[in-house]
């Protein structure tokens, strides 16, 4: 008999705990709780209007670390001379416009460059007209002695200046390219 009541125990009491909890679901489901309709309330935020307009501030951070430029910019002149005049936001973190004035420098030592360039091209061009004329009196020596000289002396670049010639051509030829870099 005690294993009747312990099976009917067993197997009775999670039975009515089963249907009792679905009971209470049904119920719920049933009937729900009845709430009050409310009308939706409008939020109307409250906001403030400002004239805005650009200013010039300058941001001062203190932190510690190491700064690095995003870029660096280093300044060389083509001509030396003293400056005589330098932009304002020339320091470490200064910023200048395209196509701003950086520097002004004294123009008296590029225009003696630029006059000493054209006195040696005209220099080299003096010595190269030299060597063309005296070329042309070696031609006419070099046909009036030909049929007198024998085979061993007829080399006739030398003789008609051909080396002399290129080398004044060549003075001429760096003496223009030092004044178009000036310029």
């Amino acid at each position: 008999m005690r294993s009747f009541i312990r099976f009917l125990f067993n197997s009775l009491v999670p039975l009515v705990l089963v249907s009792a909890a679905l009971a209470g679901a049904y119920y719920m489901l049933l009937t729900p709780p009845k709430t009050e309709k409310k009308e939706a309330e409008v939020f109307v935020p409250v906001v403030s209007v400002a004239d805005l307009a650009p200013v010039d501030t300058p941001i001062y951070v203190s932190a510690y670390g190491v700064v690095i430029p995003a870029r660096r910019v280093v300044l060389q002149p083509e001509v030396s001379g003293r400056v005589l005049e330098q932009h304002p936001q020339l320091i470490p973190g200064g910023h200048i416009l395209e196509g701003e004035e950086i520097l002004k420098i004294d123009p008296s030592e590029y225009e003696i460059m630029v006059r000493k360039g054209r006195a040696d091209l005209s220099k080299a061009q003096a010595s190269l007209d030299m060597e063309e004329g005296q070329q042309t009196i070696a031609k006419r020596e070099w046909e009036l002695l030909e049929e007198d000289l024998s085979e061993d002396l007829t080399n006739p670049s030398l003789v008609l200046r051909q080396p002399q010639l290129q080398s004044s051509e060549a003075t001429r030829d760096a003496a223009q390219t030092d004044l178009d870099e000036a310029l």
